[in-house]
């Protein structure tokens, strides 16, 4: 027979998260893999938010959290550049009490968005600065930069398979796109 759900113990745990930059990628932190500070380490379920910061450690705890599945979501405060957070977007708290979270490399993409008029053009020059460049993977996740002022970009995503798109919004009808939406496949 079931105990009645008000007569239930629920369960209480100290949770502690240990942010790094994983060398080997296997999700687990080695002693050769150094920790990440200012991680801001996000839980969210239908009623709490909990909020910690990784200490120089890596390390962030959470006491006294109701044990359960939770939303998670881990940013950084400073620019990681080429290292990018593989932790999974929901974690449950009823079996573990370490989580890790782990910052694999990535790579760069370097290009350029180029301008080339006619012949007899009333625009010899116009400025490629500020146009957005996105890569989206599979699974529609999207990273993305602005052109500096030549039309040269830099991004950084984690290895994978990738649209590289331009965003059009920025010209008009007097201008046409030669290609746009390049598929990219970055691998090790």
């Amino acid at each position: 027979i079931p105990l009645p759900k008000k007569w239930t113990k629920l369960l209480y745990k100290n949770i502690v998260f240990i942010s790094f930059l994983d060398l080997n990628g296997d999700g687990k932190k080695e002693y050769n893999e150094a920790a990440v500070d200012n991680v801001v380490v996000h839980l969210s379920d239908s009623a709490h938010v909990y909020e910690a910061l990784t200490n120089d450690d890596g390390e962030a705890r959470i006491l006294n959290i109701r044990a359960g599945k939770y939303y998670q979501a881990c940013t950084p405060l400073r620019n990681m550049k080429e290292w990018f957070n593989v932790a999974t977007d929901t974690v449950d708290l009823s079996m573990q009490d370490t989580i890790f979270v782990p910052f694999v490399r990535g790579v760069k993409i370097l290009g350029s968005v180029v301008y080339h008029p006619g012949k007899f053009s009333i625009y010899p020059h116009i400025d490629l600065s500020g146009i957005q460049i996105t890569a989206t993977d599979a699974k529609g996740k999207s990273y993305s930069t602005l052109t500096d002022p030549n039309g040269e970009y830099t991004l950084y995503v984690p290895l994978g398979k990738y649209t590289l798109s331009m965003n059009e919004d920025w010209m008009d009808d007097r201008f046409t796109v030669a290609q746009n939406n390049f598929p990219l496949t970055l691998t090790s």
